[in-house]
């Protein structure tokens, strides 16, 4: 890992043992990591064919906890935040926990849930691994929603939309009730996603 800003000549100083934990686990990491400031440290998705993504990782010493955001540099035009957020529902309800999310100005991001406490033992840099391997999974997938694929279309059905897609795009309507049109998370679109990610991350 690259220890000091690439603003900066000035080698690291003595910090938090937060800190200290979080430069070690990284240091130790499959993938390069740049620390731009003692509680900011960022990583690109180039080991996982993403050249375009930015993982930032942010740490609180108030709390000794930190968290990520993986940006995927991927915009959806605003005539298709709905079924995008439709279908960033049915890939979080497959994972073991959520992360995608659509943003008011339509950048999609993965966002670590919860707080991460590397002097407790959490893996930070495995944890930003796995979100990295979960939007390579569905990247492609992403991308055909920006061209003007349907979220029933990339969810392998062959059937015409439901009630939903058919009405006009409301944004605003991205509740369970608005997204979800089945209702069961135990469906087979759900298991193969869950099973893919398994599947590579082990």
């Amino acid at each position: 890992m690259s220890t000091d800003s690439p603003h900066s000549t000035e080698p690291r100083a003595a910090t938090s043992p937060l800190v200290e934990a979080v430069r070690e686990q990284l240091e130790s990491a499959k993938e390069p990591w740049v620390e731009l400031a003692p509680t900011t440290f960022i990583s690109s998705g180039v080991p996982m064919g993403m050249e375009f993504a930015q993982a930032t990782l942010t740490l609180d010493e108030a709390s000794e906890s930190c968290s990520f955001v993986v940006d995927l540099n991927l915009r959806i035009p605003q005539d298709r935040h709905r079924e995008a957020a439709r279908f960033l529902h049915k890939i979080n309800r497959a994972l073991p926990r959520r992360g995608f999310e659509l943003g008011d100005d339509g950048w999609v991001r993965f966002v670590g849930e919860g707080q991460l406490k590397p002097l407790l033992g959490s893996d930070v840099a495995g944890a930003v691994r796995e979100a990295l391997l979960r939007s390579a999974v569905m990247i492609n997938d992403l991308y055909a929603l920006t061209a003007g694929a349907h979220a029933w279309e990339l969810e392998g059905k062959t059937f015409e939309p439901d009630a939903h897609l058919a009405e006009p795009s409301d944004p605003t309507q991205v509740g369970d009730e608005a997204l979800d049109d089945d209702g069961d998370p135990g469906d087979a679109d759900d298991e193969d996603i869950a099973t893919l990610i398994s599947r590579l991350l082990h």
